[in-house]
């Protein structure tokens, strides 16, 4: 016990006001880097992406498996750009194609599990396989991949309830994510996050698809987001100020690279 609080003291000394002090629902103290760790998302379908992401200072991407299960070139882009990637298992996605009656090979637990397994050496970390609609189900996948010796990020989404939040917090998860946030009112959301984040103020917190101003405005451990590709797709900048159509002067690859550096510089912002 000494010799951890005098480890602990040490890094505190360390790190200073760039990391934050927490103290987890028993009593344990977590010491917490400032600044947002951000995942850029949508890389897995374009190589040129990925290379302009990781030119402009990205180190962390998210790719879902329900498009990289059968493909081996990922994993090759990643390592040459010297990238870690953050798995999201596609299960949203998969769903939705369901619901549109398109033909979707259906995710199982033990192939994601496999998968994780075999990738761990590029994988940052990996968010659970979601039952969307069932968050029982969602939970036995988590257990079964815990049994297995992993560790996934799990999933709380808007519109759930408080108790399911809570057990989350009560497991002393290192992060938990936040879903199901995209497409409603930024009003709402920021309504959600408030609340949240008054309630578990020692609680670090990942964004699933978060690229608005609500960024700035919580104490985010991480985000990810396909918002960074708006400067190719449509001309538009983001940075502190918002979202605004770019400069007439920068083709749209430049403001995507000014997009990307924006979203790095998130990790070093106190």
């Amino acid at each position: 016990m000494g010799a951890n609080s005098a480890l602990l003291g040490i890094l505190i000394e360390i790190f200073g006001e760039e990391g934050r002090l927490q103290r987890t629902v028993t009593g344990l103290l977590r010491l917490t880097l400032r600044g947002i760790r951000y995942f850029y998302a949508g890389v897995d379908r374009s190589r040129r992406d990925v290379e302009v992401a990781a030119a402009n200072g990205a180190r962390y991407v998210l790719m879902s498996y329900a498009h990289i299960r059968h493909r081996r070139a990922w994993r090759a882009h990643v390592e040459r750009l010297g990238l870690k990637v953050l798995l999201d298992s596609g299960a949203f996605t998969v769903w939705k194609s369901l619901q549109h009656g398109k033909k979707v090979e259906p995710i199982r637990i033990e192939d994601y599990a496999a998968f994780v397994m075999e990738h761990q050496d590029v994988l940052y970390g990996f968010i659970n396989l979601d039952v969307v609609g069932d968050p029982a189900e969602s939970k036995e996948n988590a257990e079964y991949l815990k049994r297995l010796g992993l560790r996934p990020i799990e999933v709380w989404h808007v519109g759930s309830g408080l108790k399911e939040l809570q057990a989350l917090v009560h497991e002393e998860q290192p992060v938990i994510a936040l879903g199901g946030s995209v497409g409603i009112s930024e009003k709402r959301r920021n309504r959600v996050f408030r609340w949240i984040f008054r309630l578990f103020k020692d609680q670090n917190f990942h964004f699933l698809g978060g690229s608005s101003k609500l960024l700035q405005s919580y104490p985010w451990f991480s985000a990810d987001s396909t918002g960074w590709l708006v400067g190719r797709r449509f001309g538009a900048m983001i940075d502190q100020d918002g979202q605004r159509r770019g400069p007439t002067d920068m083709d749209p690859i430049e403001i995507m690279a000014y997009n990307i550096r924006y979203f790095a510089s998130l990790e070093q912002a106190a």
